[in-house]
């Protein structure tokens, strides 16, 4: 919201989802982890059941059907939104590990 627009702020306060915010935050992370841009082939799914939030990644490159995955999950607790980055991150980095990856990044 633009700065100092508190009625924008509090409409946009009711539509917000905690369980969705913290999804996103979670799938958006491995994008930002990865620096992938629009034209990676990069998807990532995130489900928060319970206290606990499940993320799957997959990196692929079209060109060779080359592709690599990775899954972890996270007990959440008081910094759902943190913790949800940090899964994020942290599975990025995984699949930065694997030698198919700056192929899939350059591409």
């Amino acid at each position: 919201c633009r700065a100092g627009d508190e009625s924008t702020s509090a409409l946009t306060r009711l539509m917000d989802d905690l369980p969705s915010r913290v999804t996103a935050f979670a799938e958006q992370a491995v994008l930002i982890g990865l620096d992938a841009g629009c034209h990676v082939a990069v998807g990532a799914h995130a489900r928060w059941e319970g206290d606990v939030l499940d993320l799957h990644a997959e990196l692929a490159v079209a060109e060779t059907g080359e592709a690599e995955s990775v899954s972890d999950r996270v007990t959440l607790t008081d910094s759902p939104v943190d913790q949800a980055q940090s899964l994020g991150l942290a599975l990025a980095q995984r699949l930065l590990a694997f030698p198919m990856s700056q192929k899939a990044l350059t591409l």
